[in-house]
């Protein structure tokens, strides 16, 4: 990317990062692993959801339990039981006012001889109870083999099925129908398949219609409701005017509401034995006080199946457990009551799902580009996860359905890529500032830059720091006297030995021009940067001297070294050209440390600093007030101070003569030129270096007095 920044490729390669996880999330949500994951979040949040079992108010099942089944084997009557049990069970719960009788049980063969008594009579019997209660159901099983078929009715088949040819309901060729002297009473057929179960072997959804010899049939449930709300009324709950549904998936299934646990204790529904109820028929055919009262069945649906383990009617379902397994009435039983209750649960659109996931993608980008620090944007994305799985919960809670795995895997992967994406690339960052940094600056600053590399941008900054000047006074003149080898062996001697203490006082060294040095203290967000570079100036300059004492005894010129210290704004960043650049700072501060450290030569000091580094010092150090000057290209006047060491450090006769010197530079400022110049010549004769200046001042207004706007400014033409 020719001509990008390096903020501007790092954005674009994040974006590139956050922009494949969302294309390939999207590409996952037909991936039959993903939305196991996603039935599993659903389980877990529909338990949650239902922590209180709903009990059902509309439909009541009479159980073909275990305790039935050894009841009559007891009583000498064993599975399958004649027909004359369902015969009078029919009437029974006609007679109760049943609302509805639903046999999901196959009578496809015809009931055979018990003791003496014609089983075709049963049948017929049974059949008739079916036509008279004029509200029982029975069901049809589906089979993807080839088997034997009774006959059945037309009835059975959904004519007007235009509305479900768009789904690619499952089809089969094969059936098993109901006998033709039981089905053609019936009020109506329904499909008792509620397979297939998801990739996970659950049964969470349940089938509206399928497919037998081509044509479309319906589901049991649907058949009951259908009859119940009317075919317009339950087309206008289930489908738009185009005829479109949310709740109807490409195969022609609902995913059900689930209320609850199962079974007849604790479960949604209310459970009768069968042999109870039977026992209350034959009551209320003696007249006899009833085990179970009428009312218990008035105005219900009423499910007659089984949960015995042997009769092999059990499914695993998102709330089955292995004590209480799932039986099918059940899954039949909760269909119906979600069409009763129009209580289905709404597909949310697929916009919603890619908006949602894009959404939740940016709040991961955004924190991870404006949160420098890991452990919040671990707390954003936390935050995020906790955020989606509450909002799961809340859709689900308002029957709608998400797949949000998805979305949890999209913030997650974000999250992760975006991580490891930070790391390497702040891994380089951190080599590039190591090797960049590592032989200018000490190791616990080389350790801040480390830990916060935002410190250094390259591309530029401005920021507030101590910026320290030095020369070495005289050094062209020293270097022509001396051979090429000798001139770089005492240079790199000097400045390793000054480097080092700056270095070790916080100090960056940030260029050596020929014998000068360049070094910025708070570089990198550094705390008490003035001190730092006074403290450095004053440890130099005891090297200097003690640098200058070798010298003198080995007959050398030694290395007088000059330095300007003053604090004030800076821009620091890549400067230069494609082919060189460096990392430096340029900036007024940067230019006044260098006239700072040529005043010394006009003053005959030697660590000269500015009335900016003198404020943020601190006490520990002695300064003397050297003049207020403005130099060359400024029109504010700056306080320039000579440092004269550490407190404590500084002789008695430097402080007496630090006093008697600002005095003289106050009486020189109020204009009383006299004074100021006895106090000068005094200081001169006792060997002040910068007195003889002064001296010469006043000397000089004496003989030209300032006009009437004196300030005690002196303005300097040279550099």
């Amino acid at each position: 990317m020719p001509g990008f920044s390096s903020k501007r490729k790092t954005f674009i390669f994040d974006l590139l990062i956050i922009s494949t996880v969302f294309c390939l999330m999207l590409a996952f949500l037909t991936y039959d692993t993903v939305q196991m994951f996603n039935w599993k979040l659903f389980d877990t949040l529909m338990h949650i959801r239902r922590q209180t079992t709903v009990k059902s108010e509309n439909v009541a099942i009479v159980c073909i339990d275990q305790r039935s089944l050894e009841y009559y084997l007891e009583n000498g009557v064993s599975w399958p039981w004649p027909r004359e049990f369902y015969s009078r069970l029919t009437n029974y719960l006609s007679g109760c006012g049943a609302r509805a009788i639903i046999y999901d049980i196959i009578f496809s063969d015809p009931d055979f001889e018990r003791s003496g008594e014609g089983g075709k009579i049963a049948d017929v019997d049974f059949g008739d109870a079916i036509r008279e209660s004029d509200r029982t159901y029975l069901v049809v099983q589906a089979y993807p083999d080839s088997i034997p078929e009774n006959p059945h009715s037309e009835s059975f088949y959904l004519t007007n099925d235009t509305i479900y040819k768009k789904y690619d309901a499952y089809s089969t060729q094969y059936a098993v129908f109901p006998l033709e002297v039981l089905s053609a009473g019936a009020k109506g057929l329904g499909l008792a398949n509620v397979d297939p179960p998801e990739v996970d072997g659950i049964y969470r959804r349940y089938p509206l219609v399928r497919k037998i010899h081509n044509r479309y049939v319906p589901s049991l449930a649907y058949s009951v409701a259908r009859d119940i709300l009317g075919e317009e009324n339950i087309r206008e709950r289930l489908f738009d005017s185009s005829g479109k549904s949310r709740y109807v998936d490409k195969n022609g299934m609902l995913l059900l509401n689930w209320y609850g646990e199962s079974g007849p204790t604790d479960g949604v529904f209310t459970y009768y034995s069968f042999h109870g109820v039977i026992d209350s028929a034959i009551s209320a055919e003696q007249d006899k006080p009833l085990l179970i009262p009428k009312e218990a069945f008035k105005d219900k649906i009423v499910i007659v199946g089984s949960n015995a383990p042997g009769l092999l009617d059990l499914k695993p379902t998102p709330f089955s457990t292995q004590e209480t397994p799932y039986p099918g009435m059940e899954i039949h039983a909760t269909a119906i009551e979600n069409f009763l209750n129009d209580d289905f649960i709404y597909r949310v659109p697929l916009w919603i799902v890619a908006l949602c996931m894009m959404c939740a993608i940016l709040v991961i980008f955004i924190g991870f580009k404006y949160l420098t620090q890991l452990k919040f944007f671990i707390a954003v994305f936390v935050a995020c996860i906790i955020a989606e799985l509450l909002t799961a919960f809340g859709v689900l809670s308002g029957n709608n359905v998400m797949p949000w795995v998805e979305i949890l895997g999209a913030t997650t992967l974000s999250f992760v890529g975006l991580v490891l994406s930070g790391y390497f690339r702040e891994s380089k960052d951190k080599k590039i500032l190591r090797r960049s940094f590592e032989r200018y600056v000490n190791d616990s600053v080389l350790e801040d830059i480390l830990e916060n590399p935002n410190s250094v941008d390259f591309e530029g900054r401005v920021l507030t720091a101590t910026i320290m000047a030095t020369d070495i006074a005289g050094f062209t003149s020293i270097s022509e006297k001396l051979s090429a080898h000798d001139v770089v062996s005492r240079l790199n001697d000097y400045l390793s030995e000054v480097s080092e203490i700056i270095i070790d006082h916080g100090g960056y060294i940030n260029k050596y021009i020929g014998d000068a040095i360049l070094a910025v203290f708070g570089a990198f967000g550094e705390n008490e940067h003035h001190k730092r570079a006074c403290i450095a100036g004053v440890n130099a300059m005891k090297i200097i001297e003690r640098k200058i004492s070798e010298a003198k005894i080995n007959n050398l010129d030694p290395f007088v070294t000059r330095m300007g210290i003053t604090t004030g704004d800076l821009t620091m960043g890549n400067i230069g050209s494609a082919r060189k650049i460096e990392y430096t700072v340029i900036g007024d501060s940067v230019n006044s440390a260098f006239r700072l450290e040529g005043l010394n030569k006009y003053y005959n000091t030697r660590l000269l600093v500015s009335e900016y580094t003198r404020a943020g010092a601190g006490d520990d150090f002695e300064f003397r007030l050297i003049d207020l000057v403005k130099v060359k290209g400024k029109e504010t006047p700056v306080g320039i101070y000579e440092l004269l060491g550490m407190k404590d450090d500084v002789s008695p006769v430097k402080l007496r003569n630090r006093d008697e010197f600002e005095d003289a530079v106050n009486y020189y400022r109020e204009g009383n030129f006299e004074r100021a110049l006895e106090k000068f010549s005094r200081l001169t004769d006792a060997g002040d270096p910068p007195s003889p200046v002064m001296k010469e001042r006043c000397e000089y207004f004496l003989k030209n007095p300032p006009g009437n706007d004196w300030a005690g400014v002196w303005t300097m033409t040279s550099k």
